[in-house]
């Protein structure tokens, strides 16, 4: 073996050994916690409540954010396990939530739930329609009430689900 592959595999196994080690443990709020400052070097903020939610639906990615007083939660990422937004996660987790071999119905289903769950999308009147491996999803969301007594704006939205299950950007629509 070289000494670059020889390095490489010393860095898997280290990286593979942190990931199970139990202080990556997210199954209680102090795990979370703890998480979450091993992930960023932040202390997980308490002003005004707790901000996680974990999904139901993708096991293992818990959506963290902070509280804004004229907003509620403003969510910043998702820990999968002890990483902070994990460029793999959304593959890994649609795949494990059976993206590849679901049919049409669940592919949506999954869709909606990611909006829903990781996203945190208020997503309302949602129009859904599959192509092939790809679901599009159009929907409406309500704008941010804030402290002001008048009605939120209502905005149009459209996101595609890929043959893997990710999404890229979410487009306005006017």
């Amino acid at each position: 073996m070289t000494p670059t592959r020889l390095a490489f595999a010393l860095v898997l196994a280290a990286s593979s050994a942190h990931a199970d080690s139990p202080r990556c443990d997210v199954s209680t709020d102090a795990g979370i916690d703890a998480a979450y400052k091993a992930a960023t070097g932040h202390e997980m903020s308490t002003y005004g409540g707790r901000c996680v939610e974990r999904s139901e639906t993708f096991k293992g990615l818990i959506v963290v954010g902070s509280f804004a007083s004229d907003l509620g939660c403003r969510w910043e990422g998702v820990l999968n396990g002890c990483k902070w937004n994990d460029r793999g996660a959304p593959r890994a987790a649609m795949a494990a939530a059976g993206w590849a071999k679901a049919n049409a119905a669940k592919r949506q289903e999954l869709a909606l739930a990611w909006l829903r769950e990781i996203d945190q999308v208020r997503v309302e009147d949602e129009k859904v329609t599959a192509d092939k491996d790809k679901v599009t999803i159009e929907y409406y969301e309500h704008g941010p009430v804030g402290m002001t007594p008048t009605p939120p704006p209502r905005y149009h939205y459209r996101v595609v689900f890929g043959a893997d299950g990710t999404h890229g950007a979410i487009t306005s629509l006017k």
